[in-house]
């Protein structure tokens, strides 16, 4: 596994960390780069729809907790080799099933491919056969693909963040991206980009909290958490606060 790029940002619920506390801390991933959903703001520190969700699971649990933020990829391999405890924001897939266990979701995305708006040779899916793409692992595009019969066909590249996939869309570095709908429209439009959808998942992705497979304990703790956020109305103001909408966004 290659060298992850990190940035580490201490949680507190309503206690202070001790050196101590700081050790026992549920270790928590997200992927830089995901507006709304899971980043890390100009200030450095970690944000979005996944962190506010995550700190009031944490809060319900009375555990104190450090937020850590890599590639996504790194993420993943950290999670799988239990070098963390938790990640943010997972859409569950059963490829990633094996790796790592899911909590009950709490909201869905729309995964898509899309391209330049102003790029006339590529109107639909085939014509990107044997064009440079990037998007994440175990996608629901890359099942797609495997049913038609060219995922061979396509480069398909991971990058960084999604907004190194978006300015390197920009610079006509790729053709096309994969990842959330909305993602790609909010960074497309702080570059000043247009885009056009050429495909869709047909279903929203779920998404949940990722937990490494030897803490099945955790994932019973904060499907109880993610209850009590939806019985006292506490995820749906958070939802409102970052205007997601379910079942789709």
């Amino acid at each position: 596994m290659k060298k992850p790029h990190w940035l580490l940002l201490i949680g507190l619920t309503s206690f202070a960390l001790s050196a101590a506390d700081t050790k026992d801390a549920l270790t928590v991933g997200l992927a830089k780069g995901y507006e709304p959903y899971p980043f890390v703001n100009g200030k450095g520190v970690a944000s979005g729809f996944d962190i506010d969700v995550a700190k009031a699971v944490f809060d319900q649990l009375k555990v104190s907790y450090q937020f850590n933020a890599y590639s996504w990829d790194d993420v993943m391999s950290l999670l799988r080799h239990n070098a963390l405890a938790i990640a943010v924001g997972a859409e569950v897939s059963a490829a990633r099933k094996p790796y790592f266990l899911f909590t009950d979701a709490y909201y869905t995305r729309q995964p898509a491919l899309l391209t330049l708006a102003e790029n006339r040779q590529i109107r639909r899916v085939k014509d990107l056969i044997g064009q440079h793409i990037t998007g994440d692992r175990h996608s629901s595009l890359e099942a797609y693909l495997s049913q038609l019969g060219v995922k061979s066909q396509f480069r398909i590249e991971q990058m960084a963040s999604k907004e190194e996939a978006i300015n390197a869309l920009a610079k006509g570095h790729v053709k096309a991206v994969i990842m959330p709908k909305r993602v790609a429209l909010y960074l497309a439009d702080k570059v000043g980009i247009k885009l056009k959808v050429l495909w869709q998942s047909p279903q929203p992705t779920q998404v949940a909290f990722g937990v490494s497979n030897n803490n099945p304990e955790l994932v019973n703790q904060i499907n109880d958490a993610l209850d009590a956020l939806r019985a006292d109305g506490t995820l749906q103001r958070i939802k409102d606060h970052w205007s997601i909408n379910d079942p789709v966004d």
